[in-house]
């Protein structure tokens, strides 16, 4: 019976060290499989959001590392629980100002401003033709920047960023430390 549990403690390392790996290798698959949301899908800021996709990986490796040095069970489920709230309120956050700082512009999405370039023009001629800011954007052919400064546009799309960045690393960790959890939830000799 010593060498069957023996040969079940080997498994069962084992086990836990490739689900470990596993949720790491799922956060990378992830990074690469997820689409780039529609505002982010010009070449422009492509670039910027696949290398935080990559900083959420590795942020994720090193979130790894930690789990083979703190296995205390109780620690590993308050980090989970406030991940995953925390990961809620990030992405109700990013939802919200997707609805800010974004417009539907036919099939595609544009960040717009927040700061119109002639704000008493602009009002003017929305009152008086009896028209939104989605059928103005209509009208200047998806060019936000005809209706809204460059620099109010710029600061909607770094803040779309930040967002996306952040949950995306808050996603990362929580993956990883919520299969750590269950790892040590579910360990036969603890």
């Amino acid at each position: 019976m010593n060498t069957i549990q023996k040969k079940i403690n080997l498994l069962q390392n084992s086990w836990n060290q490739i689900a470990a790996l596993g949720a790491w290798l799922g956060t990378i698959a992830g990074a690469i499989l997820i689409p780039l949301p529609e505002w982010g899908d010009s070449d422009q800021y492509s670039s910027q959001i696949k290398f935080i996709l990559f900083i959420s990986t590795v942020i994720a490796g090193f979130i790894l590392i930690l789990t083979y040095y703190f296995k205390k069970k109780r620690t590993w489920l308050i980090i989970s629980i406030s991940l995953l709230f925390s990961l809620i309120c990030s992405y109700c956050l990013y939802s919200e100002n997707i609805d800010k700082r974004t417009m539907k512009y036919y099939n595609s999405t544009i960040v717009i401003g927040n700061k119109l370039k002639e704000p008493n023009k602009l009002e003017s001629k929305m009152k008086i033709l009896n028209i939104d800011k989605s059928e103005l954007l209509k009208a200047v052919g998806g060019n936000a920047s005809k209706i809204w400064t460059d620099q109010s546009i710029k600061t909607n799309k770094n803040y779309l960023i930040f967002l996306l960045a952040f949950n995306y690393c808050l996603f990362a960790i929580f993956l990883v430390s919520f299969t750590n959890m269950i790892k040590l939830y579910t360990s036969i000799n603890e």
